[in-house]
């Protein structure tokens, strides 16, 4: 966890070697983030830049979703649903997951 406190931007670092399961297209991890709370990052093409990273606290009640197979769910409440890159799949939340900004290198993804 990095901070540049003259701009108050903080960063964290996720080095790809030790999360093994981003190594494959699908492949989902969760991490928690001093400053973004919990998130969820998958891997969407083999491309360098191929994630998606997203805030897992859902839109509408504002609880933690969790991994459920190859989706995100609301365990806790109303079972709303979202896609592993964030998109809403089923309600009762009427967005999807927030987008969170990444860089990405062929060893690590900075978030944040």
């Amino acid at each position: 966890y990095q901070c540049d406190w003259s701009s108050d931007v903080c960063s964290s670092d996720l080095d790809l070697a030790s999360n093994t399961a981003l190594n494959k297209v699908g492949g989902a991890a969760t991490f928690e983030d001093a400053n973004l709370g919990p998130i969820g990052i998958v891997r969407i093409s083999s491309a360098t830049n191929g994630f998606a990273v997203v805030s897992l606290i859902c839109p509408h009640q504002g609880v933690t979703v969790e991994q459920v197979g190859t989706q995100w769910v609301c365990r806790q409440g109303h079972n709303s649903a979202f896609a592993l890159n964030g998109a809403l799949k089923r309600g009762p939340a009427h967005t999807g997951l927030n987008k969170i900004k990444f860089a990405a290198t062929k060893k690590a993804i900075t978030i944040g």
